[in-house]
């Protein structure tokens, strides 16, 4: 069997939440091997169209994550600034990733159309950033 990288774009709610805190929220007896007091987060996926929530008191299906594996997943983007903020930093991240390819022997590799191309696009990824640290800076 071979798994298949996907990266994901969902909108969800979360609410910290340690693992025995859920359990008991689903009316579940935790395991004897898991730690009750291993911080995580409820998580409530948007609803389904055709598909019934999985707890009463949701609209979404629910589940539990961990702390780590939450959080390096989702950011906070309940406001307008939080959302630019997300995006300013995605931003600076992807450039910074072009930045570093462009001092590898594959980009060398490249045409010189290729290596241009991505200069526009490192360019106006600089821009857009700049445009959004100037609103955020209001």
């Amino acid at each position: 069997m071979k798994m298949e990288n996907f990266t994901g774009t969902k909108n969800i709610l979360g609410l910290a939440m340690t693992l025995g805190e859920y359990n008991k929220y689903r009316g579940w007896k935790l395991p004897a091997t898991e730690d009750p007091d291993k911080e995580g987060y409820l998580v409530e996926y948007e609803p389904v169209k055709g598909e019934e929530p999985n707890h009463k008191a949701h609209k979404g299906y629910i589940s539990w994550s961990p702390k780590q594996a939450f959080e390096n997943s989702y950011r906070e983007s309940g406001t307008h600034l939080q959302r630019m903020n997300n995006e300013l930093a995605d931003l600076v991240e992807k450039a910074g990733k072009i930045n570093t390819f462009q001092k590898t022997k594959a980009h060398a590799a490249l045409d010189k159309t290729a290596r241009r191309d991505l200069r526009i696009q490192l360019k106006a990824m600089r821009e857009y950033a700049d445009a959004l640290a100037i609103r955020l800076g209001r």
